[in-house]
């Protein structure tokens, strides 16, 4: 189709050689956050407008970095794997308790679009809020009561670390003990 635009999920990478067999192509509505699966200099150089799906993800990312810290917390894998696994034999008082969340230091590493809404339920709940990120963001701390560290100081002081950052060779095995961010 002449002219048609590519409407490409997140997992199809579109580069130089897949635009150069649509030659008449004018625009690749991406749908996803951001534009990682394109070549964005390839398509500039034909002229092709970019276009993605910004903060349509933010409340749904939110969500689930809570749902997967709660998960970790409470042990809730653990418990639902002894359950299926049908060794579980009745309630202990000490059994899969986790740890209890208020009053922890909740660290962030990079600061995204959704940061302030994954922040909003712990702020609530007396949690200290700690990021790492290349740049301040003073509406965010005012918002939140969030204190900017450096990467060491967030590794060593956070009881709960959330990644909000995106994997480029600049964060790339940041995490890893001996990278010199970690030291």
């Amino acid at each position: 189709m002449t002219g048609s635009p590519i409407v490409p999920l997140l997992s199809r990478w579109v580069g130089g050689t897949q635009l150069k067999y649509v030659p008449k192509l004018r625009i690749i509505a991406n749908c996803a956050v951001g534009y990682d699966n394109v070549d964005l200099v390839a398509a500039e150089m034909r002229r092709v407008i970019v276009t993605n799906t910004p903060d349509v993800l933010t409340d749904a990312t939110a969500d689930l970095t809570w749902a997967l810290i709660l998960a970790c917390a409470r042990r809730l894998v653990e418990g639902i794997d002894l359950v299926r696994s049908g060794q579980w034999t009745g309630w202990h008082p000490e059994q899969l308790l986790g740890v209890e969340l208020r009053g922890r230091t909740l660290g962030l590493f990079g600061q995204a679009a959704s940061d302030k809404r994954s922040v909003a339920a712990p702020y609530r709940s007396g949690f200290r809020i700690i990021y790492a990120a290349r740049t301040a963001k003073p509406e965010f701390e005012r918002d939140t009561g969030a204190v900017r560290v450096g990467m060491p100081r967030l590794l060593a002081e956070s009881d709960i670390l959330s990644l909000h950052a995106p994997s480029t060779p600049e964060t790339k095995g940041q995490r890893q003990p001996g990278h010199p961010a970690s030291k």
